[in-house]
């Protein structure tokens, strides 16, 4: 299941490179393609919930669980500035970004050092 996680957040990670080259570009974002982004990151949450619910000792992956739980977070209020069609801070796009990415680098050392 850990590799089914991996995948997921993988694909997430693809598609939210698409969605930040739309703001970087100045232009409005595709919504179909946040919204994919945001079911593949919504969806590998649920999943990795379950999966620590499953565990029967504290997993090494516990770590990167709370990493991409922190970057779902400031992707919800950017997808709410997207929403309201308000422009929303470079910081808050940086930050997203290098949470989501740092939180999938220390899954992949996780899955890789068992």
């Amino acid at each position: 299941m850990i590799y089914f996680l991996a995948g997921m957040f993988t694909l997430a990670l693809i598609f939210g490179i698409w969605v930040l080259s739309y703001y970087f570009r100045k232009r409005k974002t595709n919504k179909k393609v946040v919204f994919i982004h945001g079911l593949f990151g919504g969806a590998g949450l649920m999943c990795f919930i379950i999966y620590l619910s499953l565990s029967t000792s504290i997993p090494s992956s516990i770590a990167p669980f709370f990493i991409l739980l922190i970057a779902a977070f400031f992707g919800t209020v950017l997808f709410v500035y997207d929403i309201m069609h308000k422009r929303s801070p470079k910081w808050l796009w940086i930050l997203h970004s290098i949470l989501a990415i740092s939180g999938v680098i220390v899954l992949y050392i996780a899955i890789f050092n068992k």
